[in-house]
């Protein structure tokens, strides 16, 4: 019997998340806030760089 030891790191990760996320739903909460603000700032700079080079292209 070979035992896929890649996919059961990835289920037990699942697993520690699943947990994590039900034991400290406020710091979880926050964490997701976090996240969606860095990934708006991200897409904001994204966006003013493209802007900022079409610009001075024409």
């Amino acid at each position: 019997m070979h035992i896929d030891w890649k996919r059961l790191a990835w289920i037990a990760l699942l697993i520690g998340l699943v947990l994590y996320v039900i034991s400290h739903p406020q710091r979880s909460a926050d964490l997701v806030g976090d996240a969606v603000s860095w990934l708006r700032q991200a897409a904001e700079a994204v966006i003013t760089f493209i802007t900022s080079v079409f610009n001075r292209i024409v």
